[in-house]
């Protein structure tokens, strides 16, 4: 419903043409990616769980499908077929909707059709963050207060020009000190404004729209700030439950689309684990997603943003970011050094390994394995204990420096290398 929401409002193919490349791919086959070779092996023990899933994701020896494989799947592209042909409202009401109840009733999965009528797709303004002259970057509005994260790490860093005047060897100590005091301020803040802006509509008129956002005062960022020292970590008393890294949370993706005309779609799913709960509504091929353990958890373990500017159609930079609870702080984290430095290379800011999670609350600075060694000894030498993890979340990211619409497109789009992510770009 939420796709089918956001196409009826901006989308100009018609909905059947974008579902049927998914149905065609289940229905016909594609060879397993290095991603989901990868997932499957995590997800071992619920793939043998389930009949279903073994006949999916095994071969006929009752071995893992590994990288190259051929994977059909033909219960999931019946399933797509009817959602290509009567749209997305077919899974949530009506006769379909109630067979599809009953048949995970009868795989004994507690679902019901007041649950499907509920699930409906909400419209939010976005967490605003002015950035430089003429742009702002925007963060998507989350349900729970944990998920104002990337937003007040963003607002920390951009206000007074924080991050740009900070000396680069002082840099991911500044990161981490927003990260933390962010972190200990929650969703405190936060105000609505409005503002007129220039749009493309899906017919190619431009119009004037006023829009309304939800923002940082800076003078609220700023005294964020108050006590930070340079040279010295400081110690907040912060109470509550600490964010676990692991290094890698299967089960989560996203993914960046950005078009000539300036339109742009960032995305985040999660499955919240390999496989979801592993059950499979019968004759479907759906597999269900595991509930969240807490909304803040959710929130946090996903993001997406895109800068803009402020009064013209002009698209400049949308990424997205998944993986773990630090995918907001580290798509913040990106977001402004990319604004900082267009000029240097996208790929270079997605594969540098200067990304980093501050917990307040443990009092752990979590960094990624392969950090410069000099930046790793000025984190111990301001007092930061760390712990060094594989990587810190997995972002996608589309950069245009001159922005989108424009008569020549200076652009490029990065998949994380961390998560053996695809990127693409056409003429």
């Amino acid at each position: 419903r939420g796709l089918y929401a956001l196409h009826a409002r901006f989308g100009s193919l018609r909905w059947a043409e974008l579902i049927r490349p998914a149905e065609n791919v289940a229905r016909f086959g594609a060879r397993v990616s290095r991603a989901l070779s990868e997932e499957i092996q995590k997800g071992a023990n619920i793939i043998f769980k389930s009949k279903y899933l073994r006949s999916v994701f095994t071969n006929k020896d009752n071995v893992l499908m590994g990288e190259g494989t051929y994977l059909k799947q033909q219960e999931l592209a019946s399933f797509i077929a009817r959602l290509r042909a009567r749209g997305a409202g077919v899974l949530y009401s009506g006769a379909n909707a109630r067979m599809f109840v009953e048949d995970a009733r009868r795989a004994g999965i507690g679902l019901t059709y007041p649950d499907l009528v509920a699930a409906k797709p909400v419209w939010r303004p976005t967490l605003r963050v002015p950035f430089g002259a003429n742009s702002s970057m925007h963060f998507a509005m989350p349900r729970s207060a944990g998920g104002t994260l990337g937003a007040k790490i963003a607002a920390i860093l951009a206000a007074n020009d924080l991050y740009e005047d900070t000396n680069i060897k002082e840099r991911e100590h500044i990161v981490a000190e927003a990260i933390q005091r962010a972190v200990a301020d929650g969703a405190n803040g936060f105000t609505s404004v409005s503002n007129n802006r220039e749009i493309l509509s899906g017919r190619g008129k431009r119009e004037t729209k006023k829009f309304t956002s939800t923002e940082l005062p800076e003078v609220y960022a700023e005294q964020l700030m108050v006590g930070y020292q340079p040279n010295r970590l400081t110690d907040l008393a912060t109470r509550g439950p600490g964010i676990v890294l692991r290094g890698h949370e299967i089960g989560t993706t996203s993914f960046v689309v950005i078009d000539r005309k300036g339109g742009a779609v960032a995305c985040a799913f999660s499955m919240n684990g390999a496989f979801g709960t592993g059950q499979v509504v019968p004759g479907t091929g759906v597999i269900l997603a595991n509930p969240w353990p807490a909304a803040r958890y959710r929130d946090l373990s996903l993001g997406t943003m895109l800068i803009d500017h402020n009064f013209k159609n002009k698209i400049y930079m949308v990424g997205s970011g998944s993986g773990d609870p630090a995918a907001q702080a580290v798509l913040a984290q990106l977001s402004v050094n990319v604004a900082l430095a267009p000029n240097l290379s996208l790929e270079k800011h997605v594969v540098s390994r200067n990304r980093l999670f501050r917990d307040p609350i443990n009092r752990i600075t979590y960094i990624e394995r392969g950090m410069a060694p000099v930046k790793v000894q000025g984190l111990l030498a301001r007092g930061h204990r760390i712990l060094e993890i594989p990587s810190l979340s997995r972002i996608n990211v589309a950069h245009c420096r001159s922005g989108l619409p424009d008569r020549e497109a200076f652009c490029s789009i990065v998949g994380d290398p961390r998560g053996f992510g695809f990127s693409s770009m056409a003429e």
